[in-house]
């Protein structure tokens, strides 16, 4: 076969199955926290990996932002998979920027009654 390889496994990378093709998800959907708008989306698993071991010739980044650095593939791009890893809670959102409060966690009179059962 073709490729520098001559056969031999160079490397592999793992991505889960489709997580809205599980029964018991409705849907999978993109949104802010106030629920609108909302986007589906497919939502997919995938290791760090996945672009040192496949899909390099369709791979076509179109934007990354500049404020981070950024592993580069076999081909020179930036790896914006790696990314998801390595950049993980380095950006924010401009919301973010601004001091946000926190609702207070909900509580229920069941929950009450169950910790004071307790004492």
């Amino acid at each position: 076969g073709g490729g520098g390889g001559h056969g031999r496994v160079l490397g592999f990378a793992f991505e889960t199955f489709a997580l809205g093709s599980a029964d018991f998800v409705r849907s999978t959907l993109l949104s802010n926290m106030a629920g609108y708008p909302q986007y589906r989306v497919a939502l997919t698993g995938v290791e760090a990996t996945l672009l040192d071991t496949c899909y390099a010739p369709f791979y076509k980044p179109t934007e990354a932002a500049a404020s981070l650095t950024y592993a580069r593939t076999r081909d020179n791009k930036v790896d914006l998979v790696k990314s998801l890893y390595t950049n993980a809670g380095r950006l924010r959102l401009p919301l973010e920027a601004s001091p946000v409060d926190v609702p207070p966690d909900i509580v229920s009179s069941r929950a009450v009654a169950d910790v004071a059962d307790g004492d």
